[in-house]
């Protein structure tokens, strides 16, 4: 399939999802047009899109900074879309509140399909061409090897910060002390480090729900990580809680995990279980996978 992608590609502090998309759909042997959506020919890319198959696109370079430069780019978006005439898909990664909305009542009349990842916003609404689809692990550093205990610590939260996630990391900090250690900015070889270094990943809870999540579940598991992870409903279909990673509820329930598989006789069971965390996730959750759901379900709709 000849694929127009529109999409972060260039030039990234660290790397994004967005190349991890492009390695897989190439990996799959797919003819992939690349177009950097913060610095792009708009007619190169139409011209382009119009002699392809699909044109995949995210957020279709909207910017967020401002109501005005968020409804241009919105309106520039919708001319982009108006003059192709391939099939038009997007694949939506952020949960969709507030100005998102905006977004969404603009662009879903536009395209063909549309993926999301807020399953939750799907089951709100009654788009007939709207489906859920997650993130997943990006498979460009698959391979095992040496890793670095520089992120040695009992429990780590490698999140930012912001809202409900707060009253979590003042609890952790407060129960837990200098065992416990908050990372924001770390990726590639060293998250997967910090995997390999952390006894207990904790994940926070806000803003999940029982029909969305990050994608920080599949980069910690991928990478071999020991995870503790809200419970969640839809969650079931992807993993199986107390075999691939922990559950927890509320703070209490997090603490007693917590101080249960920090107990030394409890390694084995924590190896055990992010053996088999890593391996359902090598198995049923790389882009690979994602991204064969997305284009069969792109051929057989609109």
């Amino acid at each position: 399939m000849k694929i127009t992608y529109f999409a972060h590609l260039k030039n990234n502090k660290h790397r994004e999802y967005d190349e991890d998309i492009l390695f897989s759909l190439e990996k799959m042997g797919h003819k992939v047009y690349q177009f950097d959506d913060r610095e792009f020919d708009i007619e190169k890319m139409i011209k382009t899109a119009n002699e392809s198959d699909l044109f995949l696109f995210h957020k279709g370079a909207t910017k967020e900074e401002s109501d005005i430069e968020y409804q241009m780019s919105v309106e520039r978006l919708k001319t982009i879309l108006a003059n192709i005439r391939c099939k038009k898909a997007f694949w939506y990664v952020d949960k969709v509140y507030g100005g998102r909305e905006i977004w969404m009542n603009n662009i879903i009349p536009m395209v063909n399909v549309g993926f999301l990842v807020d399953e939750t916003y799907i089951r709100r609404h009654n788009y007939t061409h709207l489906f859920s689809l997650k993130q997943a692990y990006g498979e460009y550093d698959i391979e095992e090897g040496e890793y670095n205990k520089k992120y040695e610590c009992d429990i780590a939260v490698p999140a930012t910060i912001y809202g409900a996630r707060t009253y979590l990391v003042d609890a952790l900090d407060k129960t837990y002390g200098d065992r416990f250690r908050v990372y924001t900015d770390v990726h590639g070889k060293d998250f997967k480090d910090l995997c390999a270094s952390a006894k207990i990943i904790v994940s926070p809870k806000y803003p999940m729900d029982d029909f969305y999540w990050s994608a920080r579940i599949y980069h910690v598991l991928g990478n071999g990580g020991f995870l503790i992870h809200p419970k969640l409903y839809g969650l079931q279909e992807h993993y199986k809680e107390g075999q691939d990673f922990i559950g927890y509820q509320d703070w209490m329930e997090l603490k007693e995990k917590l101080d249960f598989f920090l107990n030394e006789e409890k390694t084995l069971i924590r190896d055990t279980v992010a053996y088999s965390g890593r391996e359902r996730t090598l198995k049923e959750h790389t882009y690979s996978k994602r991204l064969e759901k997305l284009l069969r379900i792109v051929k057989n709709h609109g």
